[in-house]
């Protein structure tokens, strides 16, 4: 929202010419800028008509009068007026000023740039003129120029709150956050009661990540304006973003309060109940918006949506599961209507934890995907006939995975054979660039709205588009339906099918995957010969923790499971138990989820599946990169969970030589490790049922000798899992492969 100077301007005293003319002329004029200033302005264009009858050649009356008739909505007189004024006088910068005024208001860009531009021509020093001048070129996305025009305008008048508050506008358009603040800081210093600026203030703070000072921010705007909606939502999205769940709840429930209608609000209120794991409340809430919008069944799918992390038992998992599967097929009858500008804000993505439950999903992701079938117009992709193009999608906050996964590879890969191209959030390429250190390659910032997202992807015209994670978030999951590239494919970012029609390929490594996993996607699947990855060996901390750290003992046998929680399957709690059972110095550690949620579900579940040992599971705060190195480093055995096994946290094990029992899983999600171990050459620690998962895991965990004697192996070999080298001639072969496709 950018401010404009003044709508019109008036001048209080007549030129030199129009007081020598007529005494009477110039006393009609003074009496009518009198009436203008009492908002009498029917009389004041009376006045200013006596004047003009006693001196037609009156500039100033003239640019008076159009000002007067401006204020009483008569537009096509006001501008007359003040073309007759600046005929009379054309360097009068005044009238040209107002003219551009009013085409501004009447959306003719062109002409008021040409007025406003000829104000500044004739009086250099009019800070007015500049900064609406800025404006207009602002909204036509001529934001540099704008740029130079609010400097100019603060520099002739420094303090102009208008400019100060259009800079940091259009800064903050172009990304330049940390001067957007400055800006808008200089404002508030002038201005300091302005509960916008405050509250835009917020914003930029929001967007640099910044939450403590963008909730102060947020806080002070409310202060000013206790009913302000805008700054109660985002101080919770503020709140929300910086893990204060609760207190984000209170924000979107004082938005309720005042507009109990604003479905935005009810949504992110669904959304952080169901972060928070109540998911009840939470189907509550998307009712609300369901009952208030024309496409019920996109809320009725959110609502079937809705995962618990942790289940209680396998009989609520598999009964979870069913209703799905009924939801889905219900609502298919009844037929999906979502546009891609509406998806950003109601797009449902299938429930990520699906992964976890160690069931097929393909028939559940291909169900959901069909839903969307029709929504999307499906123009053919954009044809390269350049140099050959490869771009990774990467959205927001997917950047940390990427880049541990991938980076190494993608840096070196050959340009001379093809372009490499990232796309990524204007917040990732900053991550990006603060993490990363060597060559990279070009990044392209995609906007934050998904049809805007596809306008990007479509004009830079790859060949073959990576889309490193298919339903972590809206866009990514819908992205891959608009096919911006002739070949699209996915890989171990989300490993399993993304069960979407466009999605070519999904590239894994035949050492991971089972026999027959062809029948597990809806993509067609290469089988890399290596594994596919630019891993690097997890580095030591500086000064590494002991078990006493932890609350561990010296004597015990500490077995570490360092999976996130939601993989703790049901079917994993028998094992657990069994180990303990057979291992009386036994001790399971595990690291709690980021905000505990999860945490107090599962220990509320191992309380009733093996209350005769769960005083010996312990569970850690969650943990710091240095923590848990540290705790990697104490344990005696790691723990693959079984359905869904480690991944990185396999690599990590392997780089400090530590023995991982697993038990491979019938899908690509629970084979990682033990094909990592075939990699390495070593078998034993690859079982075959539950009962040799926990032999294995007490021999290991009981016997230093065994265990010591695993380690030193697994040292003689893995560098076989960080070899880069591999993995980027591997995938300049594939992504050649497919290019050609793509072109023929």
């Amino acid at each position: 929202m950018t401010n404009a100077s003044r709508p019109t301007y008036r001048i209080d005293t007549p030129g030199r010419e129009a007081r020598a003319s007529t005494d009477s002329a110039a006393a009609h004029f003074h009496r009518a800028n009198a009436l203008c200033r009492s908002q009498c302005y029917v009389d004041a264009v009376a006045g200013f008509g006596e004047a003009l009858k006693r001196n037609p050649r009156f500039p100033e009356a003239y640019l008076n009068l159009g000002g007067a008739l401006l204020e009483l909505g008569e537009t096509t007189g006001a501008a007359a007026c003040f073309q007759q004024a600046l005929c009379l006088r054309p360097d009068f910068a005044e009238a040209s000023f107002n003219l551009g005024n009013l085409a501004r208001d009447q959306d003719r860009p062109d002409d008021a740039v040409a007025h406003y531009r000829r104000a500044v021509a004739v009086r250099p020093e009019f800070a007015e003129a500049h900064n609406n001048l800025g404006i207009v070129l602002q909204q036509r996305d001529r934001l540099d120029e704008a740029i130079t025009c609010y400097r100019r305008a603060i520099e002739l008048r420094p303090d102009n709150i208008a400019a100060f508050r259009n800079l940091g506008y259009a800064l903050g358009q172009l990304g330049h956050l940390s001067e957007a603040i400055t800006a808008f800081r200089k404002a508030l210093e002038l201005q300091p009661h302005d509960a916008d600026l405050h509250y835009r203030l917020g914003n930029l703070y929001k967007s640099e990540q910044r939450f403590d000072k963008a909730i102060a921010a947020y806080r002070q705007a409310i202060a000013l304006v206790p009913e302000d909606r805008r700054a109660h939502y985002d101080l919770g999205n503020a709140l929300k973003s910086r893990g204060d769940h609760e207190a984000a709840r209170l924000c979107y429930e004082r938005v309720l309060q005042l507009d109990p209608e604003d479905s935005a609000a009810w949504i992110s209120l669904g959304n952080v109940l169901k972060t928070q794991d109540r998911l009840s409340e939470a189907a509550t809430a998307y009712r609300r918006v369901l009952n208030s919008q024309p496409n019920c069944s996109v809320w009725e799918l959110w609502i079937a949506s809705l995962c618990p992390t942790v289940f209680g038992s396998m009989a609520e998992l598999d009964a979870y599961r069913g209703r799905l599967a009924g939801d889905i097929e219900r609502i298919s009858r009844i037929g999906v209507r979502l546009d891609a500008e509406a998806v950003t804000t109601a797009g449902c993505v299938p429930p990520y934890n699906l992964q976890f439950h160690g069931r097929d999903d393909r028939p559940l992701k291909e169900s959901f995907a069909e839903l969307f079938r029709d929504c999307f117009p499906q123009q053919d992709p954009p044809v390269n006939t350049g140099r050959p193009r490869v771009g990774f999608v990467v959205t927001d906050t997917h950047e940390g995975p990427f880049l541990r996964y991938l980076w190494r590879v993608v840096q070196r890969l050959n340009s001379e054979l093809f372009e490499t191209v990232i796309f990524c959030s204007r917040m990732g390429e900053r991550r990006i660039r603060g993490r990363v250190s060597g060559r990279v390659p070009r990044l392209v910032v995609l906007p934050s709205r998904l049809h805007e997202m596809v306008t990007v992807l479509r004009e830079v015209r790859c060949d073959v588009l990576y889309h490193w994670e298919v339903g972590s978030d809206v866009n990514n999951y819908f992205l891959p339906f608009f096919r911006a590239a002739p070949v699209q494919c996915t890989g171990a970012g989300l490993p399993e099918t993304s069960g979407i029609r466009q999605m070519d390929y999904f590239l894994s490594t035949d050492s991971i995957e089972p026999v027959d996993a062809e029948r597990h996607y809806t993509e067609r699947l290469i089988r890399g010969r290596g594994l596919l990855t630019g891993q690097e060996p997890l580095s030591l901390p500086a000064s590494p923790k002991d078990r006493t750290d932890f609350g561990l003992r010296g004597d015990e046998h500490v077995y570490f499971c360092p999976q996130k929680l939601e993989k703790i399957h049901p079917d994993f709690d028998r094992l657990l138990a069994e180990i303990l059972r057979r291992d009386p110095q036994g001790r399971i550690v595990l690291a709690e989820d980021k905000f505990g949620y999860a945490a107090v579900k599962l220990k509320a579940r191992l309380a009733n599946s093996l209350p005769d040992v769960v005083d010996r599971i312990l569970f850690v705060p969650r943990l710091s990169m240095d923590d848990y190195t540290s705790l990697l480093l104490t344990a005696d055995v790691l723990l693959d969970t079984i359905h869904y096994g480690g991944g990185m946290t396999a690599f990590d094990g392997f780089s400090l030589h530590k023995p991982i029992v697993t038990l491979p899983g019938e899908f690509v999600r629970g084979r990682y490790t033990a094909g990592l171990y075939r990699t390495l050459g070593i078998t034993e620690p690859i079982v075959a049922t539950p009962e040799e998962y926990v032999s294995v895991a007490v021999r290991l965990g009981t016997n230093r000798d065994v265990c010591a004697s695993l380690g030193r192996r697994i040292r003689e070999h893995c560098h076989l899992l960080f070899d880069v080298a591999r993995s980027v001639h591997e995938y300049e072969e594939l992504f050649e492969r497919l290019i050609a496709e793509a072109r023929g």
